[in-house]
């Protein structure tokens, strides 16, 4: 190679570095090269694999105050991982599911390190940060066909997550609904046996002795459809206001029944009727509004129903607004039992032929643990998450009977 060669590459070397050096110093190019940057900044953030995701290869840290069962997996007992917190608490609040008596035997834990080889993986609604990242972590894991992915809640569609980032990751459903794969509805009733009929027929209460009042409405989220409907009512009726939406009607709530006072039920005790009023009219969605409060204290729950039937609710128990052609024929009503014992205690002729099941809300843990059992059951994704736990597939029917009812 001659000198001149040599030479000439010398000076395009040094051409071109020259060259990038501009290059490097224009504004062009730190533009670009921002741009870049940002865009792997986002596409790295929109694929990120969650802090709290473990996987076997995984370094864990194990939650404090948790007992963590470490048996493997085995043809006597199938394992249910509790994947999220609970409201922010672990362990989950399972003293009542765990008590009671179940023909199967399966082992729970809150550690992600066992997510690979879990028979069931249970997320609650309120506590997934961030729904997209179930799709990461279920492409990231090459989950099993046999593991089923459960989505738990207990709240209506209008208080929990845009279904739509669920398509394709949950397998069975934990909630009120009484189609979910597990049901877990806010209480339920059963027939009574043929002896305890018989005393409870003999049974001749008057239950409106000692009512003074008429009715009661215990509420503290305010701004739904509910407040104009129990605002209506209010015209031709006294509703005394509990809790802290009573200054919308210009009451002051009572100080017996402050929050946690134990004289509050010796209260309610003294009304009639108890508006139990949800704070979304969905499919099934029946709280202790209905199930606790009024029972308890021996009230007539007045509801606003969705579909209150035999189904999700004791017949005969209550009495639905909605039944009415307009609020001064249900006022009317409402004065008649007031001043009629007899009719009155009609609503509460069913303590005759059922009962209160106080556990039914319990054993939905014993359910799943059932089911994993059961290799009959079809294997099943919800595709379309939103077709069954939207809002508009759930909530926002009966707006022409709530219309009619306010006018």
């Amino acid at each position: 190679m001659t000198s001149t060669s040599c030479y000439i590459r010398t000076r395009r070397y040094e051409r071109a570095m020259a060259w990038l050096h501009i290059v490097s110093q224009s504004l062009l190019f730190r533009l670009l090269a921002a741009v870049v940057a940002t865009n792997l900044i986002i596409w790295t953030y929109k694929n990120r694999i969650p802090r709290d995701f473990a996987h076997p290869s995984l370094p864990f840290v194990q939650p404090k105050n948790v007992t963590v069962t470490t048996e493997k997996p085995n043809n006597i007992s199938k394992r249910i991982l509790f994947y999220t917190s609970w409201f922010g608490k672990i362990p989950w609040p399972l003293n009542g599911p765990l008590k009671l008596p179940c023909p199967h035997k399966c082992s729970i834990t809150y550690n992600k390190n066992e997510l690979a080889f879990s028979n069931a993986v249970v997320f609650h609604d309120s506590d997934i940060d961030d729904p997209r990242s179930l799709k990461r972590i279920s492409e990231s894991l090459r989950r099993r066909a046999q593991q089923r992915w459960v989505y738990y809640t207990h709240e209506n569609p209008h208080n929990v997550h845009n279904p739509a980032p669920f398509n394709g990751i949950f397998n069975w459903t934990v909630t009120y609904r009484s189609d979910s794969d597990i049901p877990r509805p806010y209480g339920h009733y059963n027939t009574l046996q043929h002896g305890e009929r018989i005393l409870n027929e003999n049974n001749t209460i008057n239950y409106a002795k000692g009512k003074d009042k008429l009715i009661a409405w215990a509420v503290s989220h305010c701004g739904t459809i509910r407040d104009k409907v129990a605002k209506k009512l209010h015209e031709f009726v006294p509703v005394t206001v509990i809790g802290k939406c009573s200054n919308l009607f210009n009451q002051v709530s009572p100080e017996v029944c402050r929050r946690g006072s134990p004289k509050c039920s010796s209260y309610l005790k003294r009304f009639k009727f108890y508006l139990a009023f949800e704070n979304g009219m969905c499919i099934d969605y029946i709280t202790e509004k209905y199930w606790i409060t009024p029972f308890d204290n021996n009230m007539v729950p007045i509801v606003l129903g969705s579909n209150y039937d035999s189904k999700v609710a004791i017949p005969g128990s209550f009495i639905n607004i909605l039944d009415f052609p307009n609020m001064k024929v249900f006022s009317d009503y409402i004065k008649y039992l007031d001043k009629n014992d007899t009719a009155y205690n009609e609503y509460f002729s069913w303590k005759a032929k059922f009962k209160l099941d106080r556990t039914a809300e319990d054993r939905w843990l014993c359910r799943l643990c059932v089911d994993l059992f059961n290799d009959s059951l079809p294997k099943k994704v919800y595709t379309n998450f939103k077709a069954y736990w939207g809002l508009k597939s759930n909530c926002y029917r009966n707006k022409e009977k709530i219309q009619r009812i306010l006018l």
